[in-house]
């Protein structure tokens, strides 16, 4: 039975998305008694379509069946409302992500704007600059060693712990849609995903979630 946020595949073409038979979207609702799905399609990181299919037009997605998709495990968390309402971001913090983005470049640049998930977890989405493989190859000559780098990257910012964690997508499996980041508890995302690094963040030790407020000067007026 295909439940929401499980992995399909396309029956059928859908021409009027240039979407074509085995193409694979993630389910973002079912309608009652699965007579329908409403179902998100990303391509290159980018949502290209959502719509409502029929039963008769998707199927269950398994890219192997030795190693199923994080969505098909009968183990598979179920998403669940946050406990408190997302905070809004102060101006400071605002600044913070900037910053991040900033030092990803020239190599990575960010695919829309950031994700809040649950738990106030703050998502961005990184695509290979598409001339970031002959910097990387200069790079990895002057520094002598040859990682290849991958084409996507996550940052997670948590700002109540003040951590950044990098990932990258594990190999046969697709990006978590930003459906299912916005929507999905962190573990769920996590399948889709291989965890590079850890890091704190000063910035965000030094403000946490209760806002980055601007220090004032002192004052340089003498008392009256």
């Amino acid at each position: 039975m295909i439940k929401e946020l499980d992995l399909i595949a396309l029956s059928t073409d859908l021409p009027a998305y240039g979407l074509k038979q085995e193409d694979r979207g993630t389910v973002v609702h079912v309608y009652k008694d699965g007579a329908a799905y409403e179902v998100e399609f990303i391509k290159e990181g980018k949502t290209v379509a959502v719509t409502t299919l029929k039963p008769a037009q998707v199927r269950p997605y398994h890219p192997n069946p030795k190693v199923p998709t994080p969505s098909h495990r009968a183990s598979s968390p179920k998403t669940t409302p946050p406990s408190t309402p997302p905070k809004k971001l102060t101006p400071g913090l605002k600044l913070v992500l900037q910053e991040l983005i900033r030092r990803q470049r020239p190599y990575y640049l960010p695919e829309g704007s950031p994700i809040r998930g649950l738990d106030n977890q703050h998502w961005i989405l990184f695509n290979k600059h598409r001339d970031a493989d002959s910097l990387f190859k200069r790079l990895a000559n002057f520094l002598r060693f040859g990682d290849k780098q991958s084409q996507y990257k996550f940052l997670r910012i948590d700002f109540q712990t003040a951590t950044i964690t990098e990932y990258i997508p594990r190999p046969n499996y697709d990006l978590p849609s930003r459906t299912l980041i916005r929507t999905a508890k962190l573990s769920t995302i996590e399948e889709f995903l291989q965890k590079v690094s850890t890091t704190k963040e000063s910035a965000l030790q030094a403000n946490s979630f209760l806002g980055i407020t601007g220090k004032r000067r002192p004052s340089t007026s003498g008392s009256r």
